[in-house]
Parts: structure tokens; C-alpha cells; sequence
């Protein structure tokens, strides 16, 4: 299969890339540094000034869509039998909290849904993993480890949900090579259950056997001060799929936080 990746140089489009490569497809990258996987196509492509052309490809991923006239841009070369994955957020009903980014991500569901293109939504909740750009579980952690203050924004008993990011690799490979129709669909990537701050905290700290913590109220935090509740029961049902739950998420990440610093499992 011929499956171009929009982005695909980190994080979830790296380890995605990495997926479809090993699976043996013919993978091309299109992003700004024309870096990524040595064994796929890379093209340079900065979407904000550069035309794409699509005609070859049996699927489509979008990893780095984030406003509508980047997709107004984009639509007239996405051809209609063309699988294109649009990776939304679950930010898009919270949009009180996040703001210009989920209203943008929602306008363009909406556009998408005015086109007759065979497109599938994803929404992702709040990813984590080893070596993310965006250091969520590693917060913790350097706090944890170096008995700094852990800054809260507000509070820490509200509920979130996490997923980790070999659960939303396979939702988007399950979608790839799916033989159903999934035109017009919208997936929730996330766990079953949430947690909170508080929790991811205790989980954190049982796994490194650390016995107190500090916190302190501040706005510099790395969740937003507010509920992010998600419902996966229709991509488990659709996509036969099972989620990582959220201590075992925790528990994955320390193991690769250890290998990487060379710090001992006992």
C-alpha cells in the first residue's frame, strides 16, 4: 500500500512511520525538514506555502492540520478515493479551555463534512510516551526525583484522560487497513477510565518508591486546570481494540525513563 504521512519526523508520526515500515509499505513523509525514517520517501513540504500532490497514494494521514485554511489549502489535492485521516483532538469539546486550537481543529471537522471525501476523524485525549516532544509524564518525574515543588494549576482531583501512544499508532493503522467502509467516522482515542493529577502522582511515585511530594498552585502546568473525559466505546466496538490502562501507561514509561538514564529496575 501507498500511504503518505503529512509530519511524521515525531513523536506519534515518527513511531507510526516506524509501524507502516516494518508492516513493509511504501511510506512517504511530507514535512518543512524533509527529515524522518531513512527508509521511506521524504519530501519537503511546508503546507503553509507549498502545493502537495496526492494522486498516488491509497491513504492519506494528517498528523499536523491545525487550522482551516490549512485544510481549504489542502482538500482540492486529496483525491475522493483516497483514505484520509484527519487527527483531530478531544480538545475540540473543551473549547472554553483550549481555546483557538480546538476551535480551529473543529472547523475543520465541520468542513470535512461538507466534502465528499472518504476521510475518518481521530481524537486523540492527552498522549503519552517515551520521548515526547511535549515532556508530560517526565514533569513528574524530574519533580519527583529531585524533591522539587510540583505546580498545579488549580487543583489536582479533576478528571483527565491519557492514552498511550502505541494504542493511538494501532487506531490509526486499524484504520489504514481497515476493508470497511469508515467514510464520515470519528474515533476517541483514550483510555477506559480517567485519572487525576493526584493519581499519576501516587502511581509515579509507588513506581519509583519516592514517599512525599510538594505542590504548589501555579499556572505554568503542563495539564490545563480543567475535566477532559472521553469515550472510547465506539473505536474499541469499530476497531477491535483494547486500551493500556493508565498505571500501565506509567509503568511503561519508567521502564524506558530507566534504559534511557541507565538507572538500575531493582
Amino acid at each position: 500500500m501507498n500511504i503518505a504521512v503529512i509530519g511524521g519526523n515525531r513523536f506519534v508520526g515518527k513511531k507510526l512511520v516506524e509501524s507502516l515500515v516494518d508492516k513493509k509499505h511504501n511510506v512517504t513523509i511530507f514535512n518543512r525538514s524533509k527529515s524522518g525514517h531513512k527508509d521511506v520517501t521524504k519530501v519537503r513540504f511546508d503546507r503553509d506555502k507549498d502545493e502537495i500532490d496526492l494522486r498516488y497514494f491509497d491513504c492519506v494521514v494528517d498528523m499536523c492540520l491545525y487550522t482551516l485554511e490549512q485544510f481549504k489549502s489542502i482538500k482540492e489535492h486529496i483525491p475522493r478515493d483516497t483514505r484520509y485521516i484527519f487527527v483531530s483532538s478531544g480538545a475540540v469539546k473543551y473549547k472554553e479551555t483550549f481555546g483557538e486550537y480546538a476551535t480551529e481543529k473543529e472547523n475543520v471537522e465541520i468542513e470535512l463534512e461538507r466534502t465528499d471525501l472518504n476521510y475518518t476523524i481521530v481524537r486523540p485525549s492527552y498522549i503519552v510516551g517515551y520521548d515526547n516532544h511535549i515532556p508530560r509524564l517526565e514533569y513528574f518525574i524530574d519533580k519527583l526525583i529531585n524533591s522539587k515543588v510540583i505546580s498545579v494549576d488549580g487543583g489536582s482531583d479533576y478528571p483527565i484522560n491519557l492514552v498511550h501512544v502505541d494504542d493511538v499508532v494501532e487506531c490509526f493503522t486499524n484504520i489504514i487497513f481497515s476493508t470497511d467502509s469508515l467514510s464520515g467516522k470519528v474515533y476517541n482515542v483514550c483510555s477506559d477510565e480517567e485519572t487525576t493529577i493526584d493519581k499519576i502522582i501516587e502511581t509515579i511515585k509507588d513506581e519509583l518508591e519516592i514517599e512525599d511530594h510538594i505542590t504548589e498552585n501555579s499556572s505554568e502546568f503542563v495539564f490545563p486546570n480543567q475535566s477532559f473525559e472521553m469515550d472510547n466505546t465506539r473505536t474499541k466496538q469499530e476497531l477491535n481494540m483494547k486500551f493500556t490502562d493508565i498505571k500501565h501507561m506509567i509503568k511503561l514509561f519508567i521502564e524506558s525513563w530507566k534504559n534511557e538514564n541507565h538507572i538500575s529496575k531493582s
